[in-house]
């Protein structure tokens, strides 16, 4: 990051793969897109369709973290 820094696109990008794969861990990776979120937001704007991926992203991580999260009956 100190070369591109955190809002050039190939960081965020890298950023948003790595959140992406969570390697198994969904609360881990809803934890990374939540960081990028705000990142994503400021530097695109709302309406931008990549800010608007990782949006979507979040939120299908954070409810994968919730299924897991649940006891089993």
């Amino acid at each position: 990051m100190r070369v591109l820094g955190p809002d050039h696109p190939d960081t965020r990008s890298t950023r948003h793969s790595l959140g992406r794969a969570g390697t198994g861990d969904a609360q881990g990776a809803a934890d990374t897109l939540a960081e990028l979120v705000p990142h994503f937001l400021r530097v695109l704007g709302p309406d931008h369709p990549d800010a608007l991926r990782i949006v979507n992203a979040l939120a299908r991580w954070q409810e994968r973290a919730m299924i897991s999260d649940a006891p089993s009956a």
